[in-house]
């Protein structure tokens, strides 16, 4: 005979409250507007913006159900959206006709989409001190730790939301938009776009210009004079976040970036095998061989193979596992 025990209506409910939930995507949460509620709760997460009825994330140039990141559609670009309560990114009509280019003049000015951008003296090292200024405007030195500006650095940049926006030579960085929300609220995430910055800025024969990076490469040629033994080696990077409130995961894209760094000879070329980025001459291990990075807007480094998006298994730092789309020579 089996016996049938009645569990307690307290048991009933215990066992009610342990059921876990599946986790849903904010994506997934209808939302009416941007405007914080009465009781001044935001209507999506830091990371998202509510557009057309829905919590989207804010740094994400995307067309629905396309191939390929970013804006696909030749007939579309990666434009900043402002509006009073966060600074989001998305695919806007248009077309590209100029990359970066230096600002003139201090009114900051920029012409075929291009935003102002301006890099800050005095933040802390850990922080990427980009900020979008408003056309004639200027860096509030005195606040937000700001000591001066790189005159030299302030650009007019395309905004992006990952690698496949940018030219060539040019990294997605996130930048801190310059308004009235960002100096009330220093530490809000919600104020920043994706912004095409240089990792060399242009220069002629007959004058070098101060780097952003002083260690940038795209070939080996530009390492050697700094030291015989350097190389050009390519990595992905997390992308430099908000200066003062770090969003992290919510800003999923990476960039690979071209360091001059010392490569041992013993380092294997493209196309041999590997078992780690650390044993190939550019830095990346893909399938078991080492791999050569390329950019598909831009000059390409392949000679014979096209360059194509594969995707590239990592372990982040602090131990999470991450899947990256670079572009290799395939």
């Amino acid at each position: 005979m089996v016996v049938v025990k009645k569990l307690s209506p307290f048991l009933l409910v215990l066992a009610a409250c342990s059921v876990e939930l599946a986790p849903v995507a904010p994506e997934r949460f209808a939302c009416i507007e941007e405007a914080p509620a009465s009781d001044g709760a935001l209507p999506c997460p830091a990371s998202h913006w509510c557009v057309e009825g829905a919590c989207t994330p804010r740094l994400f140039c995307d067309v629905q159900d396309s191939g390929r990141r970013g804006c696909a559609d030749e007939a579309t670009r990666c434009e900043p959206v402002y509006t009073p309560f966060s600074s989001a990114v998305r695919c806007e009509r248009g077309v590209h006709t100029s990359t970066s280019a230096l600002a003139v003049g201090t009114s900051c000015g920029c012409a075929d989409g291009l935003h102002c951008v301006a890099f800050a003296e005095g933040r802390a090292s850990t922080a990427y001190p980009l900020y979008v200024l408003p056309e004639g405007g200027a860096l509030p030195t005195g606040t937000l730790g700001i000591t001066g500006e790189v005159d030299e650095w302030r650009m007019c940049a395309r905004a992006c939301s990952s690698e496949a926006n940018c030219p060539a030579a040019h990294t997605c960085r996130l930048a801190a938009v310059l308004d009235d929300p960002l100096l009330g609220d220093p530490t809000s995430a919600r104020f920043t776009v994706g912004v095409c910055f240089p990792e060399q800025v242009v220069t002629s024969t007959m004058a070098i210009e101060s780097q952003p990076n002083p260690e940038a490469c795209q070939a080996k040629s530009e390492c050697t004079a700094r030291d015989p033994r350097s190389g050009c080696v390519y990595r992905v990077e997390d992308v430099a976040d908000h200066p003062d409130a770090p969003m992290g995961a919510s800003w999923a894209n990476r960039a690979i970036v071209g360091r001059c760094r010392t490569v041992s000879t013993g380092l294997a070329e493209p196309g041999i095998g590997c078992i780690a980025g650390q044993d190939c001459k550019s830095g990346l291990c893909v399938g078991g061989s080492c791999a050569q990075p390329c950019n598909p807007f831009g000059s390409s480094a392949c000679a014979t193979a096209r360059c194509n998006p594969r995707p590239v298994e990592r372990t982040r730092s602090d131990g999470e596992e991450v899947v990256d789309t670079v572009f290799l020579c395939d």
